[in-house]
């Protein structure tokens, strides 16, 4: 009897360090398991660049946002929306929109405090800010222009009718100043004809 309890202490020791050895290998693993995942990601941002520097704009913020989305709190996440951000400002990308660029930026900013790109994404966000401030006034003042534009148009539109309404009532003038002198003609032609009968 006392072999059977030997036997079942072996046992269960046995299993205590099969698991031990299980829980040390799989912890283990994980980091490495995780460090390899973002090595992969990171590779797909330094294709994702070359995108860029090709100008295939559209397939490149596809693989930056995927990746932003995959590690939306961790490296690679924060140059991935740092590439997001530099696509929709990048002036040869057809499809740019400062709006998108700047939410992306600021994304940065907020969610990796502790990341390199951080103080850049600020400095990129306050120049789109004050880009689509700009852009805003200057469209203002076209409208503006535009309206005073029209209102100089309609201005010489009624300079010119008051030139036309002068100019029509000097022919006006001009031709009653005949009329009475036919009229007079024929009121002397009148008085002649008188006296004779």
């Amino acid at each position: 009897m006392g072999k059977n309890r030997a036997r079942k202490r072996d046992h269960l020791f046995f299993y205590c360090a099969c698991l031990l050895a299980f829980v040390l290998v799989a912890t283990g693993c994980a980091p490495i398991l995780n460090l390899q995942k973002k090595l992969q990601e990171q590779n797909r941002l330094e294709s994702a660049e070359d995108l860029i520097t090709e100008g295939s704009f559209e397939e490149a913020l596809i693989e930056n946002e995927r990746i932003a989305n995959q590690f939306p709190v961790v490296p690679p996440g924060d140059t991935a929306l740092f590439n997001v951000g530099y696509i929709y400002a990048h002036p040869d990308n057809p499809k740019k929109d400062y709006k998108k660029a700047f939410v992306s930026f600021h994304r940065l900013v907020r969610g990796f405090p502790d990341s390199e790109l951080r103080h850049k994404a600020r400095v990129w966000a306050l120049i789109i800010d004050e880009l689509v401030r700009t852009n805003n006034e200057v469209k203002r003042l076209e409208a503006t222009v535009d309206s005073l534009q029209e209102d100089v148009l309609e201005g010489q539109l009624e300079k010119n009718k008051l030139k036309v309404k002068e100019q029509t009532i000097r022919i006006l003038k001009e031709q009653l100043r005949k009329l009475k002198e036919i009229d007079i003609v024929i009121e002397e032609q009148k008085r002649e004809r008188l006296p004779e009968e």
